[in-house]
């Protein structure tokens, strides 16, 4: 995370990461990444390998 927050929903569990912050996760279960709030949050995103 570079700055601000967002939350990782992975099947019926949800995470929050924060500035500073890292996370992975394998792509089994239905995911999504959310931000609430009107806060603006940045994001460094690295997928290896590709699965789109």
């Amino acid at each position: 995370m570079l700055f601000g927050t967002v939350y990782i929903n992975i099947g019926n569990k949800r995470y929050r990461a924060k500035k500073g912050e890292s996370f992975y996760y394998k792509p089994r279960a239905n995911h999504y990444i959310s931000n609430q709030g009107k806060t603006l949050a940045k994001v460094l995103w690295v997928s290896t390998p590709p699965f789109f």
